[in-house]
């Protein structure tokens, strides 16, 4: 520990035995600036550079006395200035002060999220700490923009291509490969490095100094949205060396995520990205069904779940609650449905394709949706929607069959529409 010795007697020698032997603001405001002047290249970590520049402060009042006593008429910046070059050539020498030595490099959060965004590639380990085995961890690599392989250990990979909105998952035990579509409104943003892109330069918090597997970092922890991230950084690269995720939503079940055995911009081959089934793979993909027979199925199965009536909302929100009731099978039309079976799945992913329609119609044509009507009504308005470059609108009503009209025929129905996107 730095230490001043005092000599007896002399405590009120430098301020007549009355007044306090604190520095003021301004005199610690002025020590604070001759010390970021003269302390060259010599970077601090932030938290011990605190508390190195609050141990020595304690110390300047009795320092200072010792000076003023030898020479009165000596200004308060020099002996300021005095006291910082102590400091200096103790940060220079690198001496062992409050426990631990001066770091010569620094990692940054604003950089870190720099070289993050500007990569090219990334593979890492993937470990869920809430999961039985098998299926606890898999691994995963990225490519911009936006193309994420996940391997599992069953052997089970899925693809997810964020610009093309498209799932494929491979199942090889079977040979199978089964081709989804990527809704908006369930997409899942909560991948950790896609979420770890989004954050602001200043919203990781440093929490300590640290070595990982004989590698500097520094740990920062940031907050987004009911998460909590905590980002071991690499202080040579730059670039996270481990990421943890955990929820803090109430009703979250969410298990906490932990990445590790990162590689940054390491070449990976555009066929590992591949929408296409491979050879030998049986392609499950939409069935062979015109977009508005897509559409029917999903009307009609929503309506099943709605005890028969168009629902107020129709969005991946409807559907998804689908999957947490039982429907008559008199509404469904199939005495073999049961909740769970193969023949719910393959409803489910149906109606999947029938929003993807219609999120298609509202990015690129125009959609409107009216609920409330009850499925069989053939007067009732249900949805209308124009195909880009169509010159007509088709109309589906609540029997669910369709009529083109033109725009100044359209019906307008009696109830306001509950989504509306039009061109």
């Amino acid at each position: 520990m730095f230490k001043v010795h005092r000599r007896p007697g002399s405590e009120d020698e430098s301020n007549g035995g009355s007044g306090s032997t604190e520095p003021s603001k301004e005199q610690l405001k002025e020590f604070e600036n001759l010390f970021e002047a003269n302390r060259r290249d010599v970077t601090l970590d932030p938290g011990f550079k605190e508390k190195l520049r609050e141990q020595l402060l304690r110390q300047v009042p009795d320092q200072e006395k010792r000076w003023a006593k030898r020479a009165r008429r000596r200004s308060l910046t020099f002996r300021f200035a005095a006291a910082a070059a102590v400091l200096i050539v103790v940060a220079m020498a690198g001496w062992l002060i409050l426990g631990g030595p001066i770091s010569t490099a620094s990692a940054s959060f604003a950089e870190m999220l720099k070289k993050v965004r500007q990569a090219t590639t990334v593979t890492y380990d993937v470990t869920y700490a809430a999961v039985q085995p098998p299926e606890n961890h898999a691994h995963i690599s990225m490519a911009i923009p936006k193309k994420i392989r996940t391997e599992w250990p069953s052997g089970k990979i899925q693809i997810h291509d964020y610009e093309k909105r498209r799932i494929l998952a491979l199942y090889p035990s079977d040979r199978k490969a089964i081709l989804g579509p990527m809704i908006s409104s369930t997409i899942q943003t909560g991948e950790p490095l896609l979420c770890l892109q989004q954050l602001g330069d200043s919203a990781g918090r440093l929490i300590s100094r640290e070595k990982l597997n004989s590698r500097q970092v520094e740990v920062y922890e940031a907050k987004q949205n009911q998460q909590i991230m905590r980002i071991w950084v690499d202080v040579k690269e730059q670039l996270p060396a481990r990421v943890e995720v955990r929820s803090t939503g109430p009703s979250s079940q969410a298990p906490t995520m932990v990445l590790d055995h990162f590689q940054w911009n390491a070449p990976i081959a555009d066929s590992k990205f591949s929408l296409e089934a491979p050879p030998g793979y049986a392609l499950e993909g939409p069935e062979d069904m015109t977009p508005e027979q897509l559409l029917a199925v999903l009307l009609k199965t929503s309506a099943a779940y709605s005890n028969g009536f168009f629902p107020a909302n129709l969005n991946a929100q409807t559907v998804l609650e689908m999957l947490q009731k039982d429907a008559p099978a008199s509404f469904l039309g199939s005495a073999s449905f049961r909740p769970g079976s193969v023949e719910q799945r393959n409803l489910f992913r149906t109606c999947l394709w029938g929003l993807d329609f219609i999120e298609e119609m509202q990015s690129n044509g125009s959609w409107r949706y009216f609920g409330g009507a009850k499925l069989g009504d053939e007067k009732a308005i249900v949805c209308w929607w124009k195909p880009p470059g169509a010159a007509k609108y088709k109309v589906m009503f609540g029997d669910l069959k369709i009529k083109e009209v033109s725009q100044d025929q359209l019906p307008q129905p009696s109830t306001r529409p509950t989504t509306t996107k039009e061109h």
